[in-house]
């Protein structure tokens, strides 16, 4: 009986420590964590709005969930929409978008244009089959979507002769190439709504 008390003793004691040591380590690596995401973020958002000097700013609150309201959306989906700003001038919105693909959650980053037009995409994440739904995020397969209207909605076709606002699918990963389309139209949908039309 004592040696069993005793041994639920160690391990409580062993326990104990472990529990503190990952509490130290966390607390530790936290910041630097949420650095690199932070980077990571505003790398994204350059390469989709590379004439952008600032894309730091987020769409006022109101107005973010009114679009979410409007999309019937949830900010699991829409995740964020930033001002894109030329020496204070507003060229454009960057938005975050996350899709469900074949092999779990996509993460996107979207520019659109004042104009309504597509300035760039670039899935900033995903656990898509290595060679098949990774590709989705070649240059060459995002730049497809480089000028595309807001107008209409963007449509996949299996196909290399495109039509007005159409982007060929990545071959072998229908799933995955829908999804990025749809949180391209999102985007387009959003920026539609901020903005106030076309």
């Amino acid at each position: 009986m004592r040696e069993g008390v005793k041994l639920a003793v160690v391990l409580l004691i062993i326990c104990a420590v472990s529990s503190g040591l990952l509490g130290l380590t966390n607390d530790f690596t936290q910041p630097q964590i949420l650095a690199r995401r932070a980077q990571s973020e505003a790398e994204a958002k350059a390469v989709v709005m590379p004439q952008a000097d600032d894309i730091s700013q987020s769409v006022d609150e109101e107005t973010f969930n009114a679009v979410l309201d409007e999309l019937m959306l949830t900010s699991e989906t829409l995740n964020q929409a930033y001002i894109a700003k030329q020496q204070d001038a507003v060229i454009g919105y960057v938005f975050e978008c996350t899709v469900k693909g074949f092999g779990g959650d996509i993460k996107v980053m979207v520019g659109v244009n004042i104009d309504g037009t597509v300035s760039g995409v670039k899935v900033t994440s995903h656990s898509e089959t290595v060679g098949l739904g990774s590709k989705a995020t070649d240059e060459e397969w995002v730049s497809q979507f480089n000028g595309l209207s807001a107008a209409s909605d963007v449509q996949v076709v299996k196909t290399e002769n495109r039509g007005d606002n159409e982007i060929t699918a990545i071959t072998g990963a229908t799933i995955t190439s829908r999804a990025v389309v749809s949180a391209v139209n999102y985007a387009l949908q959003a920026f539609t709504i901020i903005n106030g039309g076309l």
